[in-house]
């Protein structure tokens, strides 16, 4: 999850009358899942659903949508439009 999109979701917890306080750390899914599994964090923020195969238990809920932009040189451009986005696995 870019930190950008995270401090956003955070922000208004920010400003509330009683101070919040916030540790943030960076991981792996599946170590953070462990983490929250254990009662060692509250809550994760990213960028997908708890994935089923992890047999974590947890609650997931959609905070939000963004588009995907994909952007190119002219020249590479020609050479993708006819079979993109699969072209872009080469």
């Amino acid at each position: 999850m870019p930190k950008s999109i995270a401090y956003r979701l955070l922000a208004p917890a920010m400003s509330l009358e009683d101070p919040v306080r916030f540790i943030c750390k960076e991981n792996s899914l599946s170590s953070l899942l462990g983490e929250l599994a254990l009662h060692k964090l509250d809550l994760i923020i990213a960028d997908g659903p708890i994935p089923v195969h992890l047999g974590v238990k947890g609650f997931n809920h959609l905070l939000g949508e963004s588009g995907v932009s994909f952007m190119a040189a002219p020249p590479l451009a020609k050479t993708l439009k006819s079979d993109f986005p699969n072209g872009l696995k080469n």
